[in-house]
């Protein structure tokens, strides 16, 4: 995450690879990998890693945000709502935007109109 916010996506891609090429199970690798291919602009490639990231650790709701993010990004909005979705019900189940008082209400209601925005995405992706 270091060489991501110092815009580094180039050295933390080959960082990640080399995490993973000594523990192929580094969550946190590949969805730093994933970051970075989406910095360079490579969406296609980024989508594997954060599946690989989410096949690794599941409840990590910002894994399924970023790849919402990516799904958005390449116009399949359908598949972007279910991942937005999930990165909100992974947040209600652990019950963070209830009970954490550092989460505003504006915070709370971004992501509900995120995840409506896109089931209306989905609505009309499925009636054409």
């Amino acid at each position: 995450y270091a060489l991501m916010s110092l815009g580094e996506a180039e050295a933390a891609i080959g960082k990640c690879r080399r995490a993973v090429s000594l523990d192929p199970n580094i969550f946190r690798a590949y969805a730093v990998w994933a970051d970075a291919l989406t910095a360079l602009d490579q969406p296609e490639a980024a989508l594997g890693k954060y599946e690989r990231a989410v096949e690794l650790e599941g409840t990590i709701s910002g894994y399924y945000y970023q790849w919402g993010q990516v799904l958005s990004q390449l116009g399949r909005y359908a598949e972007a709502g279910k991942k937005y979705g999930t990165a909100l019900d992974l947040e209600l189940k652990k019950g963070a935007y209830y009970n954490d008082p550092k989460i505003s209400p504006e915070v709370r209601q971004r992501y509900r109109d995120t995840v409506a925005k896109y089931e209306k995405a989905l609505e009309a992706a499925e009636s054409q």
